[in-house]
């Protein structure tokens, strides 16, 4: 098909083009992702965070850390150690907090 503005265009498995939302966000399933209103949401139909986790737990990958900074430097953090089974606390780089198991 010609290519149109309105419409995602498609080529092999790649998509171009700009996906328009409607203005109650976009929901997957019956209330599983929600892109609302610059917000995040997951098992909830309206996320009032930028990301909102109902339900469930969160899953990160044991060399993946939480970052805790407010200023985007990504220097106050926490990190699960697997090697070590601990739980460390940063801030400002320093390690502050640490739990052992």
């Amino acid at each position: 098909t010609e290519a149109n503005d309105n419409y995602v265009n498609v080529g092999g498995d790649t998509m171009t083009g700009t996906l328009n939302l409607p203005a109650n966000g976009l929901i997957a399933g019956t209330n599983q992702l929600v892109l609302s209103g610059g917000n995040v949401g997951i098992g909830t139909t309206v996320p009032t965070s930028k990301l909102q986790i109902s339900g469930g737990d969160i899953a990160l990958q044991t060399t993946k850390k939480i970052i805790l900074d407010s200023d985007d430097t990504g220097d106050s953090y926490m990190v699960h150690d697997a090697t070590n089974d601990r739980v460390s606390i940063y801030v400002d780089g320093v390690e502050m907090v640490r739990i052992n198991k």
